[in-house]
């Protein structure tokens, strides 16, 4: 499971994680706030097509991220892949939280640098 920096950030939930069919499907966890899924779709599309042949399209609908046509031994990269677009959206939306309040300030350079302190420090938690 992908670990939020607040109980209530939108989280993949990777215990719920199930491929039928060679689709994944994997609950999120965590208050989503609104655009989060339009912005998360956003994201996943400027990181590029790192899956294009491993993977098929992702979609977000119902608190619920599905993954067609996977290919076996795409695991770990798909995951890099998510957990990315979830990083760099809980951040631009101001999801992510550091000790229960908001990341960031009043001015814009103290919001940008706690969006960027979130996700430097998500890089310490263990997979």
């Amino acid at each position: 499971m992908s670990e939020p920096a607040g109980e209530d950030a939108p989280h993949i939930e990777w215990d719920s994680a199930e491929v039928s069919d060679a689709r994944l499907r994997v609950a999120l966890g965590g208050e989503i706030p609104k655009h989060w899924a339009r912005r998360f779709a956003e994201v996943l599309q400027r990181l590029g097509p790192a899956g294009e042949e491993r993977w098929g399209a992702v979609k977000i609908a119902k608190g619920e991220i599905t993954v067609a046509d996977l290919s076996e031994g795409c695991e770990t990269d798909l995951r890099h892949q998510l957990e990315s677009a979830l990083l760099q959206a809980n951040a631009d939306l101001g999801a992510v939280r550091d000790d229960g309040a908001r990341v960031g300030g009043d001015s814009p350079e103290e919001q940008r640098d706690g969006r960027m302190t979130a996700a430097f420090r998500e890089f310490a938690k263990p997979s």
